[in-house]
């Protein structure tokens, strides 16, 4: 999972988007069009592996010794999912807003 909807973001998801693995995008704006090139953003529709959520947002991370779960909420709808995930990338800008995790 990747949390973040720049390039830089993106171009991680490129990294792994030929693997079999369901890869999941979280980005809190309602689409990709303002802060990533169109070339990018066309690479996302292309690979059919990659699942991109809009306007949302993360709420839970859950694990023991290691992350095992992350539940994500569409800020529009306001429905929360739940997901086994073992792997999240924040990905979200020189200066991340990181305060939910405890780090200044």
């Amino acid at each position: 999972m990747v949390v973040g909807g720049g390039n830089s973001a993106v171009k991680r998801q490129s990294f792994w988007r030929k693997r079999p693995d369901e890869f999941i995008c979280l980005v809190r704006s309602d689409g990709l069009a303002k802060t990533m090139s169109r070339y990018l953003i066309r690479r996302i529709e292309e690979t059919p592996n990659i699942e991109l959520h809009t306007r949302t947002e993360v709420v839970a991370l859950e694990g023991n010794d290691h992350l095992e779960h992350v539940t994500w909420r569409n800020n529009k709808t306001g429905q929360t999912e739940p997901r086994h995930i073992a792997h999240l990338f924040s990905m979200t800008g020189a200066v991340p807003n990181s305060v939910w995790l405890g780090v200044v």
